[in-house]
């Protein structure tokens, strides 16, 4: 689904959405899916969220979605493992904020990794 629209919760960049339906197909269903990952522990869970088929659509209550609250409140994770991308499960998925040095690093462990399991195997 390359024409998906994805963005990231600011306070938690670790954490993605990814928009499976388009604004129209929405009204039509009256059920917006959004597909939220956390990059730290590799969960994705797919919210469906009712919205009026017509009419204005309300703004949730403190301007988010209960869903989307309690998806982020159960993947703040340890400050220790929000700091170490490399620990990461997918480490690449959000690259807002990655510096080149940690992104190195990544691919790095990446390749090592790989050329261990190869060896293992022989």
């Amino acid at each position: 689904m390359a024409d998906a629209l994805e963005t990231y919760e600011v306070g938690s960049p670790w954490i993605t959405y990814v928009y499976l339906t388009t604004d129209r197909q929405t009204r039509i269903t009256g059920r917006s899916k959004i597909r939220g990952e956390c990059a730290i522990c590799g969960t994705d869970h797919v919210f469906v969220l009712r919205i009026p088929r017509v009419g204005p659509i309300p703004a949730p209550q403190g301007g988010r979605h209960p869903k989307r609250v309690a998806f982020v409140r159960q993947h703040q994770h340890t400050a220790e493992q929000r700091a170490d991308r490399t620990t990461w499960a997918r480490p690449l998925r959000n690259p807002a904020g990655l510096s080149l040095d940690v992104f190195v690093g990544i691919v790095e462990r990446a390749v090592n990794d790989a050329l261990t399991a190869e060896e293992s195997e022989k």
